[in-house]
């Protein structure tokens, strides 16, 4: 327990900061009046206001230190929280090292195997090569034969025909006769009655008709005492040109020759169609020189549905030279009679042939004789292989023999040429080299002009130990 001196005390404590309170409000009244007649420069006004602020502030001091009013219990409560504040803070001091160990961790890690990189950039040596040459290519050879200069082919062939109209330019006068069929019927007899060619058939208008040709009307049937009427069908001309015997379907047509007689109503026709074509007047006709534009025009068409057709058919990876390419007719006809528009039709009938080849063949070829005409041996003599960088090549003349499906050509090449090499394997080569065996190892590689190496960061010494981590470029 505390002891009454101790509580004296403290009373004692409580009251001081009332005395100062007091004191210092009393101060201020007599600072406030005195300070007009007492300072008279800024140096001591300054000092003045500088006591003022001190004793203000220890005043403040002193009220938030003495008011608290404390029991001994109240002290044994602050020891057992400074204790748990003790255990907490070391908690927590030994978390926060934890924490700096892990982070330290992670940057080691970052730095042994994250960061690392090698960025390395090589040049190749280039050469050029240049080549003037003739091949040869086939539907019957089975591969490229450098020796021979040889490389296989397609041969792809499609036939068709067209029919199409063209206006006629040529102008004449002409005089048509119109025509059209009839029937003829016997209900004469049971006998047989030949028509000579042109026998004459009228219609009631007094129209005349002559029959093309010489017919046999056939006997009649009589049955159970009654005639049975036989037919035959014919051709029929107008008698005289022009449009007026132009005339629809007729129902009978009486043959004037048996006028007088019984047959005149026992032999009759009829015509069940228009009879047409009867003309007199000027009319179009397809001249010589319209024939022959028809003709160039519609093989033109013709020969372009054709190669349609066929680039349907061959595929993307191959290359067709104009001379690989055969248009020829197998048929034509062109009408010299026009239609009432004036226009005559062509009929054409022709069949496209081509010879097309890989052009990655060719490309194969070339490389193959680019590879001879540099003859170089690698180490234990395995050839050492030079592909294109860069290429030009330009088609010659060319001659095809469509029969046998064979066709040769020149052609002009220019290329450019390096070693290649593979990346990935160079990168697995390098693992954990240091920078002088690296230079080494890349200039021990055929085919080298230059290289860089960088490192990164820069305290990094050796080639890391993975391939995601290495950058080769080649150039």
């Amino acid at each position: 327990m505390i002891n009454k001196d101790k509580k004296i005390k403290v009373v004692d404590i409580v009251a001081k900061p009332e005395k100062i309170q007091l004191l210092k409000s009393e101060e201020k009244t007599e600072i406030k009046k005195e300070r007009e007649s007492f300072f008279e420069t800024n140096n001591q006004i300054n000092q003045y206001k500088e006591e003022v602020a001190a004793e203000e502030e220890n005043t403040k001091t002193e009220e938030v230190n003495f008011n608290d009013k404390k029991t001994e219990e109240d002290f044994l409560k602050d020891d057992g929280i400074k204790e748990t504040l003790s255990i907490k803070t070391k908690i927590k001091k030994y978390f926060l090292i934890f924490v700096l160990l892990v982070i330290l961790s992670g940057i080691g890690y970052s730095v042994v195997v994250v960061l690392p990189r090698v960025n390395i950039k090589i040049t190749t040596k280039k050469t050029s090569w240049k080549i003037t040459e003739s091949v040869i290519t086939s539907k019957n050879f089975g591969g490229i034969d450098t020796i021979n200069k040889q490389i296989p082919a397609s041969f792809f062939s499609e036939k068709k025909n067209i029919s199409l109209s063209f206006p006629a330019s040529g102008r004449k006068s002409v005089e048509k006769k119109s025509g059209g069929e009839i029937i003829i019927y016997n209900a004469y007899s049971s006998d047989a009655q030949t028509l000579i060619k042109g026998t004459r058939f009228a219609a009631l208008d007094g129209k005349i008709f002559n029959l093309d040709s010489k017919i046999i009307v056939p006997g009649a049937k009589i049955e159970e005492g009654k005639v049975i009427p036989s037919l035959i069908k014919a051709r029929v001309a107008a008698e005289k040109a022009g449009d007026e015997y132009n005339i629809g379907p007729i129902d009978k047509f009486f043959i004037p020759g048996f006028k007088g007689s019984a047959k005149y109503n026992g032999f009759y026709a009829k015509s069940e169609s228009n009879m047409a074509g009867g003309f007199v007047g000027e009319e179009a006709y397809p001249t010589d020189e319209d024939i022959k534009s028809a003709k160039l025009k519609i093989a033109k068409s013709l020969e372009e549905i054709l190669l349609t057709i066929i680039l349907s058919q061959i595929p993307k990876d191959f290359k067709i030279i104009e001379e690989a390419k055969q248009f020829s007719i197998v048929k034509d006809d062109v009408g010299k009679k026009v239609d009432a528009n004036g226009n005559f039709s062509a009929f054409l009938e022709g069949e496209l042939s081509i010879i097309a080849f890989k052009e990655k063949d060719l490309f194969e070829l070339i490389d193959n004789l680019a590879n001879q005409f540099f003859g170089i041996l690698k180490g234990e003599g395995e050839k050492l292989k030079f592909e294109a960088k860069e290429r030009k090549l330009d088609y010659g003349a060319a001659r095809a023999d469509f029969t046998s499906g064979r066709l040769s050509f020149a052609f002009d090449y220019e290329g450019v040429y390096w070693q290649p090499i593979d990346v990935e394997n160079f990168k697995k080569s390098i693992f954990s080299n240091r920078e002088n065996e690296l230079k080494t190892i890349i200039f021990s590689i055929p085919g080298i002009e230059k290289a860089t190496v960088s490192f990164w960061p820069f305290w990094v010494k050796s080639v890391p130990d993975d391939v995601n981590k290495i950058k080769v470029a080649v150039e």
